[in-house]
């Protein structure tokens, strides 16, 4: 392809993004949005002679050198983190509807644990996440972790039916379910509370210690995926969602989950993004009110 450049390992990423491994010794990372842009240098991208993206979104890479040891990062602009006992390889891949024996794109079913990413700037949003003492009073506030595992349980969250639905039930766009939180085995079910500002956000968002807390629905979400495949009404791991609360409070609507700004209260400095509800399904047109989630696997 005429102007394609020279690069010698090259991946998609979820959002369509060609990322590649540029030719020579330095191996670093390059982007292009098309396959007729230009390429675009990764800041801080380490050196790397393979790399492919996993089901979840997260970069494998194989490092430069005679070790050839596999290493990760969650986002384009995190560290690489090595794969412990990952043995020498050479290049690496992601074989087509399976990743480390585990089927990808596996309907979701209620009583799944699922880590949940936010897609804001090509899924560099973060990971729903619990962190410190709620500031409006109920149990923890909630904002977005770089990584899925920041604390033991903070960023893993078990679906529950909030209509009477059985575990092993399978999730379908448009049900309503609580999420629960799994710090401690006891980290609250995912709650709007409290007015937030500024327009559009609604209200802020956090865990409750039991769910229906005050009766108006602060804990029930409606999940609608934005499509699935195959297109049979149910939810996949990976699938487009968003959340919509369902809290009619005072007689305002709940809205979308999304992520506005930068953490706040007791997650400043720690976490990412600060977590609210807003009016829209895309506040901002970057993908702040996008999820999707990923099963925690034994």
């Amino acid at each position: 392809m005429l102007n394609s450049g020279s690069v010698k390992s090259v991946t998609v990423m979820p959002d369509g993004t060609i990322l590649g491994v540029g030719a020579g010794d330095k191996g670093e990372l390059f982007t292009r949005a098309t396959l007729t842009s230009p390429w675009v240098h990764v800041p801080n991208s380490g050196s790397v002679k393979s790399v492919t993206v996993m089901p979840d979104g997260t970069i494998l890479g194989v490092g430069a050198g005679d070790k050839g040891e596999l290493f990760t990062r969650a986002t384009l602009t995190s560290p690489w983190v090595n794969v412990p006992n990952s043995g020498t390889v050479i290049g690496v891949a992601v074989k087509p509807g399976t990743i480390a024996g585990n089927t990808v794109g596996d309907v979701l079913k209620y009583g799944d644990r699922v880590h949940i990413q936010n897609g804001h700037q090509s899924w560099q949003g973060g990971y729903l996440d619990t962190c410190g003492a709620s500031t409006t009073g109920i149990k923890y506030g909630v904002s977005t972790a770089d990584t899925p595992t920041r604390a033991a349980g903070t960023g893993t969250w078990e679906i529950l039916s909030a209509t009477g639905k059985a575990s092993g039930q399978e999730v379908l766009s448009g049900d309503v379910l609580y999420l629960k939180n799994l710090y401690q085995d006891d980290g609250g079910y995912l709650d709007s509370s409290g007015a937030s500002s500024p327009d559009p956000c609604i209200y802020q968002v956090g865990t409750a210690a039991k769910p229906d807390r005050d009766s108006n629905g602060t804990s029930r979400w409606r999940v609608f995926a934005r499509t699935s495949s195959p297109i049979d009404k149910k939810v996949r791991e990976n699938d487009v969602v968003h959340f919509f609360n369902e809290t009619t409070y005072n007689n305002v609507p709940g809205g979308f989950l999304d992520t506005y700004g930068a953490a706040t209260g007791n997650a400043t400095g720690i976490n990412k993004h600060g977590v609210v509800t807003g009016a829209y399904v895309d506040r901002a047109g970057t993908g702040t009110g996008s999820w999707r989630m990923i099963k925690v696997r034994p």
